[in-house]
This record gives structure tokens, C-alpha cells and sequence, in this order.
């Protein structure tokens, strides 16, 4: 039910695409948090990290909650007890019921992927990321964020693994990778335009992540939100205002229109539908969204389509220029 009105005040305009993906992230947040306590009844000592879109408190609708479950080193308590208890957690999150399912729990971006532990010891995740952790791996950790556990293995992990995320910056050679990264998942999901085309969501968050590894740990940069960490660099002139401005005003755009794409039952990361009836339908949802506003004006299908190619050039001209220059810089 709760979803369902975070789903309507914001196809009717009431709440920001801000507002309502932060409202559906603590909304999954206090279903995970509640579920954890009685699956790990008997072991609480679990730290919960949100990761991705759920970390960064971004999580649009029909998401998936991407986590890592992470318990103390030096436990005797078997894997497979917390295998087991992890599995459930997963099964409980998935369950279908008469009125739907509370959300797809992911657990694969844990060290060593589907092959390693559900819930691995912190001295082993450590390990793992200062022995064989990868620059993708960085990336992913900068939207880290605690949903649970105890003060001291969150003080222990801060210590520990964000001590290896945020080390002193980013070598040239680090930068071309992610650009290469960049470049590859373009290539591989051709059909997901708004999402991962030119100019697409995940420019804007490869160049917030970006930042965040090469100025993190000098500037005190850390946050798990997109907008908010481009706001940041803006701040400490690390980046300019104008491209941070033309930056988050693009991604609140195309966050806006996927997930309407979505509450139209369609696949928002292709970005605008091809047939005139459905983006008739969606220029139609964003005009009554905005209709109380005293400075919006009325969408047609012609300005949408050319507003969704102005921010995505702009976007991808960002991003070659910082990559190739400003990142690049020792």
C-alpha cells in the first residue's frame, strides 16, 4: 500500500522523482531491516550494506535491492548457518503473495560474486578486496551505505574496506579503465538507451563515482547519492558549476521519465517509446505531473524527444571532456 502511494503522489505531481525514489529507498529500507531481525534472530552482529541505486537512496520503482551482508571476523559459527539464514532472508524478500512481493533482494556483489559466501567475515572481505578487488569494485563501493548492524563492525568496515575505496586517487591508468568500462556495457546493452546509450544515466554516475575515488579521501568526499556528491564537487570547485548544474538537471530528467516509463508498465531504461501512443501517453503523464506548477508549460511529443537528445549530448560531452582531461591529470 505504501508503495503504491509513493507510485501515485508522484505520477500526479505531489512528490519530486527526488523525493519519491528517497521515500521508496527507506521504504525498502525498513522492510529489509525488519526482515533481517527475525531471519538473523539468533546472530544480529550482521552488517547490511545497500548498494547501488538502494545505496545512494535512488531506488526507482520495480528495482531490485542490490546488498552485501557482511558478520565479524573470528566468528566459529559455520558458512553454512549463515548460508542458510542468508538464503532465507533472500526468500522472504522474494516471497509472492495475493498482493505482490516486497522486493528481488541481489546479493552478487559480494567478494567473489555467486561463488563466494552469502555472508562473509569482514577480515575476509578485506582480504579479498586488498588481494584481488578490482577498480569496478571501487566504483561499486562508493554507493555503499549501512542499513544495519552493530557500531562496531560499521566502525571496523569504515576502517578497513572504505580505507582501501577512498586511498589517494586515481592513477591515469585507472581512468582509461573505467572509461573502457564505460564503453563496454555501452556496447553490451544497446537496446537500454536512456539507461546505459551515449549520454545516458550511467554517464552521470561514472562521473560521480569517478570523482569520488580521485578526490574522496582529500576533499572528503564519500556520499552514496549521485546528485548530491556532484553537488559536493561543485562545492569544493573541483568541478564546475556549470557542467554539476547541466549534470544533476539532466539526471533528475531522465530519472523522471524512466520511471514513469515504468509506472506505464514499459522498460524505462529503453527510454521514450518508438510508438506515437504510448509517448502520447507519457507526454501526457508528465504534463499532469507538473500542471500545478505556476513556470511549467505543456510538453508535446516533439519537445520531449528533443529535450531527451539535448541532455544526452550534453551529458556525453561532459563526460568525454572530464575522462579525457580532467580525471587524466596525476
Amino acid at each position: 500500500q505504501m508503495e503504491i502511494d509513493i507510485a501515485g503522489a508522484f505520477a500526479v505531481g505531489n512528490r519530486t522523482i527526488e523525493e519519491s525514489v528517497n521515500h521508496h529507498s527507506r521504504l525498502a529500507e525498513f522492510c529489509l531491516e525488519r526482515a533481517s531481525q527475525e531471519v538473523f534472530e539468533k546472530n544480529r552482529e550482521i552488517l547490511i550494506l545497500a548498494m547501488g541505486k538502494f545505496g545512494g537512496r535512488e531506488l526507482g520503482f520495480k528495482s531490485d535491492l542490490d546488498c552485501i551482508l557482511i558478520r565479524p571476523g573470528g566468528q566459529k559459527i559455520s558458512d553454512e548457518i549463515f548460508h542458510r539464514a542468508a538464503s532465507l532472508l533472500v526468500r522472504e524478500m522474494n516471497v509472492s503473495t495475493p498482493d505482490g512481493y516486497l522486493y528481488e533482494l541481489d546479493l552478487r556483489l559480494r567478494p567473489y560474486g555467486k561463488d563466494g559466501p552469502l555472508v562473509p567475515q569482514l577480515n575476509k572481505v578485506e582480504e579479498y578486496y586488498r588481494s584481488v578487488g578490482q577498480t569496478w569494485e571501487r566504483l561499486a563501493l562508493t554507493r555503499a551505505r549501512v542499513v544495519c548492524g552493530p557500531d562496531s563492525l560499521i566502525e571496523e568496515f569504515r576502517s578497513t574496506v572504505l580505507s582501501w575505496v577512498y586511498r589517494e586517487g586515481l592513477e591515469p591508468e585507472e581512468v582509461e579503465e573505467i572509461r573502457r568500462m564505460r564503453e563496454r556495457i555501452e556496447k553490451e546493452k544497446p537496446k537500454q538507451i536512456l539507461k546505459a546509450g551515449p549520454g545516458g544515466l550511467l554517464d552521470v554516475e561514472f562521473i560521480a563515482q569517478t570523482a569520488s575515488l580521485k578526490w574522496g579521501k582529500a576533499h572528503g568526499i564519500d556520499s552514496s547519492n549521485t546528485c548530491e556528491t556532484l553537488h559536493r564537487l561543485a562545492e569544493k570547485g573541483l568541478l564546475p558549476k556549470s557542467d554539476v548544474r547541466a549534470l544533476t538537471e539532466g539526471y533528475v530528467f531522465l530519472r523522471d521519465l524512466e520511471n514513469r516509463l515504468v509506472l506505464l508498465g514499459k522498460e524505462g531504461s529503453q527510454g521514450l517509446p518508438n510508438d506515437s501512443e504510448t509517448l502520447e501517453w507519457l507526454v501526457g503523464c508528465v504534463n499532469d505531473a507538473q500542471k500545478e506548477k505556476t513556470d511549467s508549460f505543456a510538453w508535446t511529443p516533439e519537445n520531449l524527444q528533443e529535450r531527451d537528445r539535448h541532455v544526452r549530448q550534453l551529458n556525453r560531452e561532459i563526460f568525454e571532456s572530464l575522462f579525457q582531461e580532467t580525471f587524466s591529470k596525476p
